[in-house]
């Protein structure tokens, strides 16, 4: 039992006589954990730019090479493999076809049938027929996977038309899931009696699905548009306050450990006054640069737990409770009054970031 040193060659020339046995042949232990490094590098790579043939060759790893890597690193490949699958799941051929076609899709852990017919614009239409109801969707397949640049100032982020569209499958989902969570007569009553209010809500909710569901690149342009949302230029419509929300959370989860966050630097300063936008909108101009793996599962846990808090109730109420338990309401007047309170709790985070 002394034999340390024995013991541990014995351990390294077992290694290379299973890496012989893959192809590598003498290479030795350090060149095969180089090799091994790379190859998670190509991975985490391809995953991040939802690349999705290379990353499927990427993820052929083999067992040796992934018992070379770091606990952490392996911990990233099973993230990778789940997301993945969630992101781009067995109907998203389906998704993309130009004629009639019916799949499962699961959103939020809970598995609903839908029947798909290709259009220009996307739609949710709920029927009941012999007491069987069913669900119609639709959106415009061929923008789906496209890496033409997106239309408009999302082209100057690096965005996609096939980020964009990615995004428009999943909020048309979680619609097409809002038009099933309830009786039908309950979600008319709430939108007969104030249609704005349900509108926010169903915004709200949409947003929501396309950042957890859809692809990396797809969440980096969802950020943009709801951080974008506390600029004048973009913030101003009526429903604006619900891409706000999600900013704000964004906010809260980054000022609460902004180590977790490499890619997304605070500035040198901010103002007390307007924290909230003035952080909002330097973030903004941050999202999707440099982007890690642990931020794109951070994001996604932590939109898991946003969503988790405010389900229906904000139906009712419009208020949104934060990861950092402040409020915010999506209606913009009634928004008005909770926002000196937010301003005051980003100043005193970024303080103490700044220490």
């Amino acid at each position: 039992m002394r034999d340390s040193g024995g013991m541990r060659s014995a351990l390294a020339l077992g290694f290379l006589v299973a890496w012989g046995a893959s192809g590598v042949g003498a290479a030795s232990i350090e060149e095969a954990k180089e090799q091994a490094r790379k190859e998670y590098q190509r991975m985490a790579d391809a995953f991040l730019a939802s690349d999705w043939s290379e990353l499927a060759e990427a993820l052929k790893m083999p067992a040796g090479q992934l018992r070379l890597l770091t606990p952490g690193q392996r911990a990233d490949v099973a993230y990778v493999r789940k997301t993945a699958a969630e992101c781009r799941p067995a109907w998203w051929k389906a998704a993309k076809s130009t004629t009639r076609r019916s799949f499962r899709v699961t959103l939020w852990g809970r598995p609903m049938a839908v029947v798909f017919t290709p259009a220009e614009k996307s739609n949710v239409n709920v029927q009941t027929t012999q007491g069987r109801r069913t669900i119609a969707v639709s959106w415009n397949p061929s923008p789906l996977d496209s890496t033409a640049p997106a239309g408009g100032e999302m082209a100057a982020h690096g965005c996609t038309a096939g980020d964009l569209a990615d995004l428009t499958v999943w909020q048309t989902l979680a619609n097409a899931q809002l038009m099933t969570s309830m009786p039908l007569k309950t979600l008319s009553a709430f939108y007969n009696r104030d249609k704005e209010a349900f509108q926010r809500y169903q915004l709200f909710r949409n947003n929501l699905a396309g950042l957890y569901h859809g692809s990396p690149r797809a969440r980096h342009a969802a950020l943009i548009v709801d951080l974008a949302a506390f600029m004048e230029k973009y913030g101003s419509g009526p429903l604006a306050g619900s891409r706000r929300a999600v900013g704000a959370m964004l906010i809260a989860v980054v000022l609460a450990n902004p180590s977790k966050w490499p890619s997304l630097p605070l500035p040198e300063t901010l103002a007390p006054d307007g924290a909230e936008q003035a952080l909002a909108v330097h973030l903004k101009m941050r999202v999707g640069k440099a982007w890690t793996i642990a931020e794109d599962r951070a994001l996604r846990e932590a939109t898991a737990a946003f969503h988790r808090k405010n389900t229906k109730q904000v139906l009712a109420s419009g208020k949104v409770i934060l990861p950092n338990r402040l409020t915010f309401y999506l209606a913009a007047d009634a928004d008005a009054a909770c926002r000196p309170r937010r301003d005051a709790w980003v100043a005193r985070q970024f303080a103490k970031a700044r220490k």
